[in-house]
């Protein structure tokens, strides 16, 4: 099914999901998606817009922690080889 509608409404639950997903306010997600650039941004909107119409849930995957822990500890000098890292 493709999701048609005006540019200038938003959809609120995108936005706000959006919002708390990349940490950025509502207006900052409403102003970056009104600018229509057809980026990873309003591509990610787009499929929110999609998963709604289709009566799914408008939710992003969450960052996993663990997995950010593992790329700082990436980031260590190589006597830290212990992390598991490839070295």
């Amino acid at each position: 099914m493709c999701v048609r509608r005006q540019r200038d409404v938003l959809d609120d639950d995108c936005v706000t999901e959006m919002s708390v997903h990349y940490g950025r306010s509502r207006h900052e997600v409403k102003e970056l998606l009104s600018e229509w650039r057809y980026d990873y941004f309003t591509a990610t909107y787009l499929l929110l817009l999609n998963k709604k119409v289709k009566g799914r849930p408008v939710r992003l995957a969450r960052p996993r922690v663990l997995m950010h822990r593992q790329l700082v500890s990436c980031t260590q000098p190589l006597h830290r080889v212990s992390t598991g890292c490839i070295v």
